[in-house]
């Protein structure tokens, strides 16, 4: 069992694989196997089709072409009512993601074939119309006409039945069409959910702090501690037996090492009974506002959203443990926006309010306006249409180095503008990167945000993609303002891109988060492909160089080789 399996409260596998038994395997075999069929039925259908209009066109031809489609009709029924019983059945806590990625797969493999089978209809239904069985037998007496006549008077009523199949089989599919897309749209909703949750536990882990939610499932946390306890023992052995082994290290690299393994022992101790989420930051933080003192509706007379009235819902882009996004439209304007409403603690997001009616740069995701009750904060937010680098990277797994230059320097552009304004975003990631129509790529979530008016640095953000000096400040000596984390993260990102999987880790771990700051800050340089061009390796180099002395700026970075033609000045 790993660590995401026991925060996210799911089973034992042998309970899981107990509850699941064979029915869920049984039902997603039944729908491939009528894919399969229906696909097949299909090209069938569609060479018949062809044959319309040809001398082979005669009335048997017709005969089993109307066979044929009852045939695909049954099927499609039969196929749906097992994707709709897999679908009920994925909504369970305790089936597999695998099974619902599956199940998702096949719903849309059925989608696919449904179209197919729709298009040939349509033609089948233009060429009957056209044209008219062939008939060989050659000249017919009178009699033959009358009942010639007869006959293609009932093709003409058997054409017309068909036309009115041909609709409801249209009718038909669009409704399938719809609860598939319906279907879809849960289940990405659940892996959304499920992934924003690993995120927020991940986050936990990096601070213990007496405030907000307890943690309901106090059993499977006591063996999420056996478990750690017995990787970090693992660890203490391999790095103790490394240190028998290698007798050139001299006193100082040996009391580093001890120091490094007394910081791991003593933060994995630290009461994992009680995480809880992060407290608000405002350390070093100028007027920072209090909910008391926020006002219900933060909006200038420039704004084109005066009011949330203003803003009819489309359709839900996302959903989180605090809060919703919209896809939403100006009532009089007919401009599309995003809508952020965020129920939280508003003395957390009215920082992010805060920082955000601060900011214009076309780096930036941009926000319109800001609206607060008693329960949630509203954000008025620019719609960026091709969602997040995250997404990219789960449909792409790898992003080609061109693409990286461009995406760094923008990413760059931001930062540069962010330092000017002395804000230190603080959580750098793919999920906080999001995509306009154009492809551009703005950065955007300030939650984790501050601005800088002294040395301390704070603590929020996602550890993943943490500096080492933030995760271990007593090792390497932090004290100046935060600026370098966001180059760490970037770094981070870009090489995450070029390898399609967070890069720190080997391929397969779920580290915790003791294997995470020894990855971050105890290991030696990060490793980086050879397959990569000199320019990338070094731009990743710079960005991921350990200490953040030596690490490089963000005008020192805009300059270098890998991003220098993407801008138009350093």
């Amino acid at each position: 069992m790993s660590f995401q399996d026991l925060e996210a409260g799911r089973p034992l596998r042998s309970q899981r694989n107990l509850m699941n038994g064979n029915k869920d395997g049984g039902t997603t075999q039944a729908v491939a196997s009528g894919i399969f069929q229906i696909n097949t039925a299909v090209s069938t259908f569609q060479r018949l089709v062809n044959t319309l209009g040809t001398p082979k066109d005669t009335p048997e031809l017709r005969d089993k072409l109307h066979r044929t489609r009852l045939h695909i009709g049954q099927l499609v029924k039969d196929t749906s009512a097992k994707l709709k019983e897999a679908s009920e059945t994925d909504h369970h806590r305790d089936v597999a993601q695998s099974k619902k990625i599956a199940d998702a797969k096949l719903a849309r493999d059925f989608e696919a074939v449904l179209k197919e089978f729709q298009k040939a209809q349509r033609i089948a239904a233009e060429r009957e119309t056209s044209y008219t069985p062939f008939d060989p037998k050659g000249d017919l007496s009178s009699s033959e006409v009358d009942i010639g006549y007869d006959r293609s008077q009932e093709q003409r009523v058997l054409m017309q039945s068909r036309r009115q199949e041909v609709v409801l089989h249209d009718n038909e599919i669009s409704f399938n069409e719809a609860v598939i897309e319906e279907r879809e749209q849960g289940i990405q909703e659940v892996q959304q959910q499920i992934g924003e949750v690993n995120e927020i536990f991940k986050d936990l882990a990096v601070l213990v702090h007496d405030q907000g939610a307890m943690i309901d499932d106090i059993g499977s946390h006591v063996e999420n501690a056996h478990s750690a306890t017995a990787q970090g023992k693992s660890h203490l052995v391999k790095a103790s037996r490394t240190q028998r082994s290698n007798s050139s290290l001299d006193s100082k690299t040996t009391s580093e090492n001890n120091k490094i393994v007394s910081l791991v022992r003593e933060r994995r101790h630290q009461e994992p009974l009680t995480l809880s989420i992060p407290p608000p930051l405002y350390h070093g933080l100028a007027g920072a506002p209090s909910p008391s003192s926020f006002s219900s509706s933060s909006s200038d007379s420039s704004s084109p959203v005066q009011t949330l009235n203003d803003l009819e819902k489309l359709t839900v882009l996302g959903r989180g443990s605090d809060g919703t996004v919209y896809k939403t439209r100006h009532r009089r304007t007919t401009a599309l926006y995003a809508l952020k409403l965020i129920r939280s603690d508003l003395s957390i997001t009215t920082v992010e309010a805060d920082i955000l009616k601060r900011i214009e740069s076309s780096f930036i995701v941009k926000c319109y306006a800001v609206f607060a009750n008693s329960s949630d904060l509203c954000f008025v937010m620019e719609l960026m249409e091709r969602g997040s680098l995250q997404d990219m990277l789960l449909a792409r797994h790898v992003i080609p180095e061109p693409v990286i230059s461009t995406l760094a320097n923008r990413i760059l552009q931001g930062l540069r503008h962010l330092q000017g304004m002395r804000i230190v975003h603080g959580d750098i990631k793919p999920s906080n990167l999001l995509l306009n129509e154009k492809g551009e790529v703005k950065i955007a979530d300030f939650g984790a945000s501050r601005i800088v008016t002294g040395g301390d640095y704070g603590s929020s953000g996602t550890c993943a993609y943490m500096s080492p000096e933030r995760v271990d400040p007593d090792k390497w000596g932090f004290e100046e303002v935060g600026f370098a984390g966001d180059v760490w993260s970037l770094g981070v990102v870009a090489l995450e891109c070029y390898l399609g999987r967070y890069p720190l880790t080997k391929v397969g771990d779920k580290p915790d988060w003791a294997a995470l700051v020894c990855a971050i800050s105890c290991n030696e340089k990060v490793e980086i492909p050879v397959s990569g061009s000199f320019e990338f390796r070094d731009f990743v180099g710079r960005c991921l160089e350990k200490d953040w002395r030596n690490r490089g700026t963000v005008d020192e970075l805009l300059c270098h080789p890998f991003v220098k033609k993407k801008t138009d000045s350093c």
